[in-house]
């Protein structure tokens, strides 16, 4: 699972409120239905369909609201900003309010794709985030790494290195940018998306060298060597096994 990605939740029908509560981790809440003041530590805010709210961990939060209001929220461990209470309004049609729904279905079925899914939904969704959130350019430089390498995911020219193309800081110092916020080096966050992509083209019933040539490795013998080292066993093995009989 996306390592820095907890949980996510909604509210199933509208409430006229809340009680003040707080977490451990960062809750984000994304508003889509009804207006009303949210108070976060000391401060009150004013929110409508299309604001998203950051409430800090240990920070007490509750909501009010005369016709009743919905909401969806995201859970993370982190999240880089400037801002105290970070605070976006937005309208309720933004792509990154149709992500959380679809993140709900992949996170309750469990199914043997949802965690390339979530992993993709997630910072698809952190990406829409950073666009209107104060980040400082090192937090910027880490999601056009991000951005780069997922849209090159089946790309077979693609170099590692192209992520870092207009970036203006070094390369190493990038690579420890990336590592301290997604957990992995640039490269191998590539391999994890493509292993992921690997396994649930073979779980379609793909060739091994179909697939090898999908997730951008035109060597089947080095993809199957990747594949074993990095899944326990060969793409061969896994295919066989989660084919129906």
């Amino acid at each position: 699972m996306v390592a820095n990605f907890l949980m996510t939740g909604g509210m199933p029908r509208p409430l006229p409120s809340y009680r003040s509560h707080q977490h451990t981790f960062w809750e984000i809440v994304l508003y889509t239905r009804g207006t009303g003041t949210a108070t976060v530590g000391d401060r009150d805010i004013a929110f409508h369909p299309g604001t998203i709210i950051c409430n800090p961990p240990g920070t007490p939060h509750s909501e009010v609201s005369a016709d009743g209001y919905q909401n969806f929220w995201v859970a993370v461990r982190e999240l880089q900003t400037q801002a105290d209470i970070p605070v976006v309004h937005l309208y309720v049609e933004h792509p990154i309010f149709a992500l959380v729904p679809i993140m709900q279905v992949e996170q309750r079925l469990r199914r043997p794709a949802s965690e390339l899914v979530l992993r993709n939904l997630f910072n698809t969704f952190m990406l829409y985030l950073d666009e209107h959130l104060a980040h400082d350019p090192g937090e910027r430089v880490v999601s056009h790494v991000v951005r780069t390498i997922t849209a090159n995911v089946e790309n077979p020219s693609f170099r590692i290195g192209q992520a870092f193309d207009g970036v203006p800081l070094s390369r190493d110092h990038v690579r420890r940018l990336f590592a301290q916020r997604m957990g992995s080096t640039p490269a191998r966050y590539l391999i994890e998306l493509r292993m992921e992509r690997a396994k649930e083209l073979l779980r379609m019933g793909f060739s091994v060298k179909e697939t090898a040539d999908k997730v951008g490795l035109r060597d089947q013998y080095y993809f199957s060597r990747l594949f074993t080292r990095t899944q326990g066993g060969s793409p061969t093995a896994y295919r066989e096994r989660m084919l129906p009989r």
